[in-house]
């Protein structure tokens, strides 16, 4: 018996002061310290124990698709517009609302939902924004009249925020320090895949509409709210996702929920390693050193409430760190003001281009708009505008091209994270800035169809700046105020997309030229701007 023991003992693992003990029949190791005590492990520690594996894979998964959710919830509506226009008697101005409509959404409740998930937890705000967006888009396909579905995407807006602010923090605190930033960069990609999954969704159903009538519920369920629904699924996923996954462990930690942590990393290991959970090793877990400061933080943060979000803007109003939050928010705003303004029009623009492609894109869009046949009933003291026609084809090649930009844009993100490290952060954006302007202000000079779209696609790209310049803005920020910095600039982002987009739809009754004319410009002062960024 003695000389058993023995042996246990010489083969047992040390780790230091520590060994990991396993007596003759039983399949439980023991961590213990020198003392014989149980050790406690840190939570970076303890998720190395667990491994990476099936649960991680699952957990990327499901945050992808969080985030790509917000991609396909906001810029859907560009996929429609053409399709709705007869059905709800769509102006242009009602187009550009309804365009900007979840992006309106997204920005006013951003902080609301981020303060949420330092209280209530990240799966719980999860788990109800991606249901309520989920009931709120389906209930949006059965919408009457142009301003019920504008206020409807809106209200999806409201709801996908959550996802929007909640997915990159729940990813990241099951990653360590050594695997974090790889899986958000892959997690980043199913936003380029949304990009992608949308116009491939509107080339198959929407083309449809000649050969296939639904009714429900005595209502034409036309194809464009039939892609509306389906657009919708991927939020169904992540709910089904969450119903598996745990809350956050290191969250839990922060709330000194000890046993519900260890419950959880148990049950990571067993997922990764297969092994039954009574057999993980881990019995204590202890909070980082470098993470003590931001469990206060977070506490502070979930004592103070909302009064803690004014505390955090504040500075970055004030000088020294005002030119900062001025200058990177300018950028942010103008990039998306332009891409993601642009890209919101571009099945309809395509629309309409495509069928003239032997004259230039804004001569095309003019000539389209006068011919357009109303007249006008009066009634009273009110009037209403009645198409006496309605001749809007959809050309399913549109959807092709959009998605062709979408796998443009997806490479240029990977273009981006290889040359980065090589040519810098501020050179790379300046450059990209100066190539998107001078394409976009070349559109107005060409008449050739292959060429326009080129131009429109290189100029469009510049979206793909959106990580450089939050890249560039980290190290601009202190460490204190760099999460609400970024929140901040973001907003102002989104805010430009849904500014742009409506610009964008005064102008295409008014002059198209100068929608390349502005947004190309700005493209290059947004460049101008970029030479005065500090980087390290």
């Amino acid at each position: 018996m003695a000389s058993t023991e023995q042996q246990n003992i010489e083969s047992a693992t040390t780790n230091g002061a520590v060994m990991l003990y396993q007596q003759e029949g039983s399949s439980v190791p023991t961590v213990v310290s020198q003392s014989y005590g149980p050790r406690a492990f840190t939570y970076s520690e303890a998720l190395e124990v667990a491994g990476r594996g099936r649960f991680h894979t699952l957990l990327l998964f499901v945050t992808g698709l969080c985030l790509m959710s917000v991609v396909n919830e906001t810029v859907n509506a560009g996929f429609i517009i053409s399709a709705a226009e007869c059905d709800l008697h769509l102006t242009y101005a009602d187009k550009g609302l309804l365009n900007g409509a979840a992006f309106l959404g997204v920005v006013v409740t951003s902080l609301v939902w981020g303060f949420l998930s330092d209280t209530w937890g990240r799966r719980k705000v999860l788990l109800l924004a991606s249901c309520g967006a989920f009931i709120v888009s389906v209930l949006s396909t059965f919408s009457p009249n142009a301003w019920t579905l504008i206020a409807a995407r809106f209200l999806v807006g409201v709801f996908v925020s959550g996802n929007a602010a909640t997915s990159y923090a729940y990813l990241a605190e099951f990653h360590n320090e050594t695997s974090r930033a790889q899986v958000i960069s892959w997690a980043a990609m199913f936003m380029a895949i949304g990009l992608i999954f949308l116009p491939v969704l509107a080339w198959a159903i929407i083309p449809l509409e000649d050969r296939l009538s639904l009714s429900l519920f005595g209502f034409r369920y036309a194809m464009w709210r039939l892609y509306l629904l389906i657009c919708s699924v991927d939020l169904l996923l992540i709910a089904g996702g969450l119903l598996i996954l745990p809350e956050s462990a290191k969250f839990l930690l922060i709330k000194e929920r000890q046993q519900e942590v260890q419950h959880i990393l148990a049950k990571i290991y067993h997922y990764n390693q297969r092994q039954p959970k009574q057999t993980f090793p881990v019995k204590l877990v202890t909070l980082d050193p470098i993470d003590n400061a931001y469990a206060v933080e977070l506490q502070r943060r979930s004592k103070l409430g909302l009064q803690y979000v004014w505390q955090q803007i504040v500075p970055l109003l004030q000088p020294p760190l005002l030119v900062h939050t001025l200058k990177t928010s300018v950028l942010m705003c103008g990039l998306f003001a332009a891409s993601s303004g642009l890209f919101l029009w571009l099945p309809d623009i395509l629309n309409a281009y495509i069928q003239r492609g032997d004259m230039k894109l804004c001569d095309v869009i003019t000539l389209i708009h006068e011919h357009r046949q109303t007249r006008i009933e009066r009634i009273g003291n009110y009037s209403e505008a009645i198409q006496t026609s309605c001749p809007i084809a959809i050309n399913s090649n549109i959807f092709v091209i959009t998605a062709l930009m979408g796998i443009v844009f997806l490479a240029c993100y990977i273009l981006n994270g290889l040359i980065i490290g090589i040519i810098g952060k501020r050179t790379l954006l300046i450059s990209w800035f100066v190539v998107c302007g001078i394409c976009g202000l070349s559109v107005l000079w060409t008449s050739n169809f292959y060429i326009t779209l080129i131009l429109i696609a290189a100029f469009d790209a510049a979206g793909c700046l959106g990580g450089v310049l939050s890249a560039i803005s980290v190290d601009l920020f202190p460490t204190n105020y760099r999460a609400m910095a970024l929140c901040l600039i973001l907003m102002t982002g989104r805010l430009g997309a849904m500014a742009g987009s409506n610009l964008i739809a005064y102008l295409l009754s008014i002059n198209c030229n100068l929608i390349f004319v502005l947004f190309g410009g700005l493209l290059l002062v947004c460049a101008a701007i970029g030479t005065t960024l500090k980087t390290t």
